[in-house]
């Protein structure tokens, strides 16, 4: 199957980290005493995410058993034994002494799972340590409300089918390194006995290949010969399936049945939604384990149990309470979406934020951003659900009049003075974006005026931590005027633009809200009084095509993931608008 061209609408949102500053404050973190759940699980992705950063820094390219990774794999092991035994009623009974009598420790009477995760960072701490390491965000537990518990429950269910007395239990990184210490985790509970690495694919998005060192080769080997059955981790499938089908195809090589490989994917989709032949074979050939997370008991209602019956908004779901016109509603991905509900009688909602200190960053905005005068004061943050108020009045399809174009304006302008960034913007990968999707949108002749636009970019803006995206829908119009919504953490999502400047957000207010001059002059006239920003202006006709062209490529993907569906059709007519603005005469 041709994968045919990729758009782009994913930004890299790998950030480096000083390692020792990093397992320092695991180690500060494992040392706290009681540890809440929220914490451990906390601590749990933190420590994932470190095992994940240093052994790809270790094994570029090529996986090897290096004995920093496995220190690092038994670091991961030991802070997932934590969470598991605060929150599993079922699995309280796991064993301390068979968990450390398989890593080479023995536990005194009394020890606590804590204090094994300290003694296990402190070896780590021992080694040679890269400088720095790259560090990806585990998007399921930031993006997807992904929780542990989901994998935990398939676990469960795999053991309760088959009974493994051996698994070896392999988790694709990034992810899929927490991921799999769950599933290791029930099934030592259980009496199974385990190995397990990770290992990261490599190579094109729909072409993935895993490269092994003899040593892992030999190690796979060797729990093959002792009957293991193998588990390959990860979250997904993403559009092809091919990092999944390469780890299946890597462990099928060794001589190893199909079925003694199965799967826990994140979720389930039919064969032929996947875009690789090779995954769509795989999809076929090995059981899958996938639990919804209301199956594994996880829903906002029940983290806060509301007094009142909640109503689902997610994935599309609020367009049927807030815009009873049936034609106004735009398209929406619903796997983009934020799992959220609403409790009408008690004007709350409770949406997802993320896990750990992803959840805390969510919060913090909110908080800043009512300090500020810019959204409502937030309430609880429990297991990666923020508790909101319900904002009363009614969404924007555009903008009424001049007065409107102010409040965006100030709104826009705040968030640039509030929220700086310590970097200038990046406009180099926004060129890469624009030049992409340009050419496989629009025609050479269009293409060619709208590279004359980016050689004259301006460099060196300033750049903040800026809203991000500026839907019509997501201002709602109140008594006391416009508040913006959904606006705690685009700035940091996985699509373009991450930080940048203000003017990517000025662009698209004035491209979504549909703004004619006179508005556009009043939006900028104010934007530029309440953040003290002069430059951004200069900056706009780049960042109307950097805009212009992110959404064109968006709609464009969407179209093809949810084709034959009405969402797809939806997303075609928006790819239409958005391409026609990109070739338009008057368009940058």
């Amino acid at each position: 199957m041709d994968a045919g061209p990729l758009l782009l609408i994913y930004r890299e949102d790998d950030r480096r980290i000083n390692t020792r500053d990093a397992l320092a404050l695991v180690t500060l973190a494992a040392a706290a005493d009681p540890i809440e759940p929220d914490a451990a699980l906390s601590l749990f992705v933190d420590v994932a995410e470190l095992e994940a950063g240093i052994t790809d820094a270790i094994s570029p390219g090529r996986e090897t058993l290096d004995p920093l990774a496995s220190e690092m794999r038994n670091a991961t092991l030991a802070a997932a034994h934590i969470w598991y035994r605060l929150t599993e009623n079922g699995d309280r009974v796991s064993k301390e002494e068979r968990w450390l009598s398989e890593n080479g420790g023995r536990m005194s009477e009394g020890e606590e799972p804590a204090s094994i995760l300290s003694q296990v960072l402190e070896r780590v701490s021992r080694y040679t340590l890269p400088d720095t390491v790259p560090v990806r965000v585990s998007e399921g537990f930031a993006y997807y409300a992904l929780f542990p518990e989901t994998y935990a429950a398939s676990a469960r269910r795999f053991w309760n089918a088959s009974h493994p007395p051996r698994a070896t239990v392999i988790g694709i990184r990034s992810i899929g390194t927490s991921l799999s210490a769950i599933v290791v985790e029930v099934l030592r509970a259980r009496g199974c006995e385990t190995w397990s690495c990770t290992v990261r694919p490599q190579g094109h998005p729909f072409e993935r290949r895993l490269a092994l060192a003899d040593d892992v080769e030999a190690a796979w080997r060797a729990e093959a010969a002792r009957g293991a059955v193998f588990a390959v981790v990860d979250e997904g499938p993403g559009l092809s399936g091919s990092s999944f089908s390469s780890v299946a195809h890597a462990i099928g090589a060794l001589g190893v049945s199909a079925d003694r490989i199965v799967l826990f994917p994140s979720w389930d989709p039919g064969p032929e939604r996947l875009k690789s032949d090779a995954a769509q074979g795989t999809w076929r050939m090995h059981t899958r384990w996938c639990t919804d997370a209301r199956d594994a008991g996880v829903t906002p209602e029940a983290l806060f149990s509301p007094a009142a019956p909640v109503v689902e908004l997610s994935a599309g779901a609020w367009r049927s309470t807030f815009l009873c016109n049936r034609h106004v509603w735009p398209a929406v991905q619903p796997q983009h979406e934020r799992w959220k509900v609403a409790v009408p009688s008690e004007q709350r909602l409770l949406r997802f934020a993320g896990l750990g200190r992803y959840g805390e960053a969510a919060r913090d905005r909110a908080e800043r951003l009512h300090d500020l005068g810019l959204g409502p004061r937030p309430g609880r943050l429990q297991h990666g659900f923020l508790e909101l108020p319900l904002v009363p009045g009614h969404p924007l399809t555009a903008c009424r009049d001049e007065m409107d174009a102010t409040e965006v304006g100030r709104y826009i302008g705040t968030i640039a003075r509030a929220f700086p960034a310590s970097a200038p913007a990046d406009t180099s990968t926004l060129e890469h974006m624009i030049d992409t999707n340009v050419r496989h949108l629009i025609d050479v002749s269009s293409a060619d005026r709208i590279r004359r636009v980016c050689r004259n970019v301006p460099r060196d803006l300033p750049a903040g931590f800026i809203d991000g995206r500026m839907l019509a829908h997501e201002w709602i119009r109140t008594g006391g005027g416009l508040v913006k919504v959904d606006a705690l953490d685009h700035h940091r999502d996985h699509f373009f633009p991450g930080p940048q400047s203000a003017a990517w957000d000025l662009a698209g207010a004035a491209v979504e809200m549909r703004l004619h001059d006179k508005d556009s002059a009043a939006m900028l006239a104010e934007y530029e009084r309440a953040s003290g920003d002069r430059r951004a202006r200069h900056a706009l006709p780049f960042y109307t095509l950097a805009y212009t062209a992110f959404r064109a490529g968006y709609t464009a993907v969407a179209a093809e993931t949810l084709a034959c569906t009405d969402e797809g059709e939806g997303f075609v007519r928006a790819r239409a608008h958005y391409v026609s603005a990109l070739t338009a005469p008057s368009a940058p």
